[in-house]
């Protein structure tokens, strides 16, 4: 597998992915009216099955299943699920700006994760520095209550850190366990399938309401994030994997945050207040510090997109 250095094209690239990122949670808001969100959820993770499967199809042979992956298959699917059931309900009571931000502390959970998880990785100084400017971005903009938007906002933004906290131990179910040894297709199959019934089941036992959006914006909306997203930019970003520097890459989604905030601002009239766009900064930071490259930090990364 190459590592070579990041070229125009993969900047480009990771800057499209980010920019798609962040805008999901844009998404998700403009559907939530007629789609709820659960049920929204595994609609997601299903056709995005459908389509990840034919494309893993048409490329054609597959190296053979392998058995003890399989059950550490099902428990990424199954935070798989429970990080995005989190994330859409968040996002139905806190700013989408807000949930971007706590999303986005995947990459401090992971790297704290890998201590116990994966004995041999050794935190650098700058990962501790970049953990500890995340968790201060945190504790700002989840504590001052000038920081907050509505009565539920709180609420929404402990469901959003949480599901960060389980983006990073799928992350770390996927590295540290035989599914670290399976093809990226295989992977994202295995998250997409359970996730989908997971959800599917979650959602009736809440006792949503299932009805497609209607509405145009509600109807590209849930499209952006079926085809595009879950999609066009996860395959993508396996895509850059294979070819360039996953740590490399990573740096680039500190990106996603500020880009998510700036979107929930310009297209939903969300109030960024001083305060929070401190702690956006915080959290940013912290992400460029965790993820830059070092002579001991692993090459290959299945964080995938959020």
């Amino acid at each position: 597998m190459s590592h070579k250095s990041l070229d125009a094209t993969a900047i480009l690239l990771m800057l499209v992915l980010c920019a798609s990122w962040g805008a999901q949670q844009i998404a998700v808001k403009l559907a939530l009216p007629e789609m709820a969100p659960v049920a929204q959820a595994a609609f997601r993770s299903a056709v995005a099955l459908g389509l990840v499967g034919v494309w893993t199809l048409l490329r054609g042979r597959q190296p053979p299943l392998i058995p003890a992956a399989i059950v550490p298959g099902i428990w990424a699917g199954l935070l798989f699920a429970a990080e995005f059931a989190l994330l859409y309900i968040a996002l139905g009571l806190t700013d989408a700006a807000r949930v971007v931000v706590f999303l986005y502390t995947a990459p401090f959970w992971v790297a704290l994760g890998s201590l116990l998880v994966m004995r041999s990785d050794r935190l650098p100084a700058s990962r501790w520095a970049g953990i500890a400017l995340a968790f201060a971005g945190v504790v700002l903009a989840i504590g001052p209550a000038e920081t907050n938007t509505s009565p539920t906002a709180w609420i929404g933004d402990l469901l959003a850190l949480a599901a960060g906290a389980l983006w990073g131990g799928n992350t770390l179910v996927v590295k540290a366990t035989p599914l670290a040894r399976e093809s990226t297709e295989r992977v994202v199959l295995y998250q997409l399938l359970v996730s989908a019934l997971a959800m599917g089941a979650v959602s009736l036992a809440l006792g949503e309401h299932w009805s497609l959006p209607t509405s145009l914006p509600a109807v590209l909306s849930v499209a952006y994030q079926c085809v595009w997203v879950a999609t066009v930019t996860l395959l993508g970003w396996f895509g850059l994997v294979a070819r360039y520097s996953a740590t490399r890459l990573s740096v680039f989604t500190f990106l996603t945050p500020l880009i998510g905030a700036g979107l929930g601002w310009a297209l939903l009239g969300e109030s960024l207040s001083p305060l929070f766009l401190a702690a956006l900064g915080l959290v940013a930071a912290g992400i460029v510090l965790v993820s830059w490259p070092s002579s001991a930090a692993p090459q290959r990364s299945r964080l995938g997109a959020g």
